[in-house]
């Protein structure tokens, strides 16, 4: 039954929100168990299919939790993050040439870094670790500074002094493990700031 406050009454219309639909289409009766760990990354494999992410699935099973819900809501969301970055990515290349803050090679920053292995784990960020994407979203720099934290490495244009953390900030867990795996975020903030207004557009899109 859908009529428990996820729709709302336009004359003899219902409305459901995209998320609220989704949210309920796999929804079960009962709260499923948490995956073995030998089996999540195959049930990963699985729901990813043939799709280019599938590659990347190990980002994924280190950032989503185990629970066989949340990882089947992440993959939608993965999904349809992704096709709206490819929309997103030809208009951005489509701005006016005094576009605020652009550096010259964005290009060449669109082509390289609005591809999968990213939209993967900005993918893993936004839904997994919303607290520091808020804190993305205020300072673009913030996810140079976790990044930096997890990957044991220095700021751009910095030496890293021998034995010494990078920042004050302790990076643990999954996050940590998600930041230190594949390629990082190259520390460009116009970049950032792009996948943040990425994120703000899914948040558009599945809006009443």
């Amino acid at each position: 039954d859908l009529d428990d406050g996820a729709t709302k009454k336009d004359g003899d219309k219902r409305i459901i929100s995209p998320d609220d639909y989704l949210d309920k289409m796999i929804q079960m009766p009962l709260e499923l168990p948490p995956i073995e760990p030998t089996r999540k990354l195959s049930f990963i494999r699985e729901l990813l299919g043939e799709s280019s992410f599938k590659e990347y699935a190990q980002i994924i099973e280190a950032g989503v939790a185990d629970n066989p819900r949340s990882i089947t809501r992440f993959i939608n969301f993965l999904a349809f993050m992704a096709r709206l970055a490819e929309n997103l990515k030809e208009a951005i290349k489509e701005e006016s040439d005094d576009a605020p803050g652009r550096p010259e090679n964005y290009r060449q920053l669109i082509d390289t870094y609005f591809t999968p292995p990213y939209y993967v784990k900005w993918a893993v960020i936004v839904f997994s670790f919303p607290a520091e994407h808020k804190r993305i979203k205020n300072k673009a720099q913030h996810i140079f500074d976790v990044q930096n934290a997890a990957r044991g490495t220095a700021p751009a244009g910095e030496e890293l002094p021998e034995k010494e953390a990078t920042s004050a900030i302790q990076v643990t867990g999954r996050l940590k493990k998600v930041l230190a795996m594949g390629e990082p975020f190259p520390e460009e903030p116009w970049l950032i700031r792009k996948f943040v207004y990425l994120a703000a557009s899914v948040g558009m899109a599945t809006a009443d």
